[in-house]
């Protein structure tokens, strides 16, 4: 595929999130995780430069920022929640191919049992375990408080997604390509992820918005705390009373 195909998913994939965070909230950013990581180990590779880079590149930060959201947003429970969720389905995935392969393989196939064919699925899985890990470590021991909530943002997910990058180019590539082409397309991959990333800590600013009053709405407000409370029954003298 061609790498203009990575524009397109990037695109979808911040529509997308949009979309169902708006609509469906925590459920939203679960049901987008899922779809996303799936789509993103289907479709494969595009190439740029004359090396094939996984789709995966840009699906996990995006991923990842939807982690950080649920962390920042919903607490510490869910955003686990949402990380066991991308794992299984993943696993999920794997264990679809893995039998796919398999029942190919009985009717006479090429051997599946190798890591050509199974580290395509594999490889995601350690990576994004090791991507999660690493980073909670990181941000637990590195409050950068200076900093505005954007930028901070942006560098978790970068540091999450060249995590990710590294391990899984280590595991997917060695052996298929020497060491030199290797390290090309881990900076190659980094530098995109970095550029992504950045753009994720502005998209923040505009997911997580506050709606905006209407001018009704503030005059509505206005007029219910300027109206005076009723007195209550104990406090209205009769004429008896005043006899």
């Amino acid at each position: 595929m061609n790498w203009s195909i990575l524009l397109v998913f990037l695109a979808l994939s911040v529509i997308g999130i949009w979309v169902a965070y708006s609509f469906l909230n925590k459920n939203g950013l679960y049901l987008f995780c899922i779809l996303a990581s799936i789509i993103s180990i289907t479709l494969g590779s595009a190439s740029i430069f004359s090396l094939n880079v996984p789709i995966l590149i840009i699906a996990f930060p995006v991923v990842f920022f939807a982690m950080l959201t649920c962390l920042h947003k919903f607490g510490k429970e869910e955003a686990k929640k949402l990380f066991f969720i991308v794992l299984i389905s993943m696993a999920c995935l794997f264990v679809c191919n893995f039998f796919e392969n398999a029942y190919l393989a009985s009717m006479g196939n090429s051997s599946f049992l190798t890591w050509k064919a199974l580290g395509r699925y594999v490889s995601p899985i350690i990576s994004f375990v090791a991507a999660s890990s690493l980073t909670l470590l990181i941000t637990n021991k590195i409050k950068v408080k200076q900093l505005k909530n954007f930028l901070k943002l942006a560098m978790y997910v970068a540091i999450a997604s060249g995590i990710n990058v590294v391990v899984y180019s280590i595991l997917a590539y060695a052996g298929l390509l020497s060491f030199g082409n290797i390290v090309l397309t881990i900076l190659i991959e980094i530098v995109i992820v970095a550029l992504v990333s950045l753009g994720l800590g502005y998209f923040e600013k505009f997911l997580n918005r506050e709606p905006k009053q209407t001018e009704l709405a503030k005059e509505d407000v206005k007029v219910a705390k300027e109206e005076p409370k009723e007195q209550s029954t104990e406090e209205i003298k009769t004429p008896d009373d005043i006899d």
